[in-house]
């Protein structure tokens, strides 16, 4: 859509920007998170034992993603004029608050492998339909009013909502 209604040269800006705004806090915490099912598994009958574990590994991820991510937003100008050209400065604004967003998102990372780990992946297609809905609504409604930054509040907007979401599955799952 971004590349029919807005052209090539915006569709390079968000995707260069996309791109580079998730790679700090997906590089950085993907191995750990990829520990967290079967270390839930092994707990999931035991929900005070698996309230604990929970924590900490949100705790774990949160602590090295949030800087990460808050990080890549404060140097992405830098960033981009360091390792591409001057012409792809309009992606600055992309990397800046999708990276926000993205570290945002760590603080209900290990949502997905707890649910799985309780056998719940129904919540998680629920889940993630609904994140659908949200995301092409305001991605849409963002890029008819207001172009590329749009579609980035869009993004913002949506992705907030879906850490929301998140909290609530969390909240169903153990009671936190």
């Amino acid at each position: 859509l971004i590349g029919y209604y807005l052209g090539r040269p915006a569709l390079g800006y968000y995707s260069v920007g996309d791109n580079l705004a998730v790679m700090p806090t997906r590089e950085i915490t993907g191995p750990i998170e990829k520990t967290f099912f079967p270390a839930f598994t092994h707990i999931a009958n035991d929900k005070e034992r698996l309230k604990t574990a929970y924590r900490a590994a949100q705790t774990l991820v949160s602590t090295i993603a949030l800087p990460a991510g808050i990080g890549c937003a404060l140097i992405a100008h830098p960033l981009v004029l360091l390792s591409m050209e001057a012409k792809w400065l309009p992606a600055v604004d992309v990397i800046q608050v999708l990276a926000c967003i993205f570290a945002l998102h760590s603080l209900v990372s290990a949502v997905f492998p707890l649910a799985m780990a309780k056998g719940e992946t129904k919540l998680l297609f629920h889940r993630d339909l609904l994140n659908l809905a949200i995301r092409v609504t305001f991605v849409v409604l963002g890029m008819y009013l207001g172009g590329l930054l749009g579609i980035i509040y869009g993004r913002a907007i949506s992705g907030v909502i879906g850490v929301i979401i998140n909290m609530h599955l969390v909240r169903r799952l153990v009671g936190i």
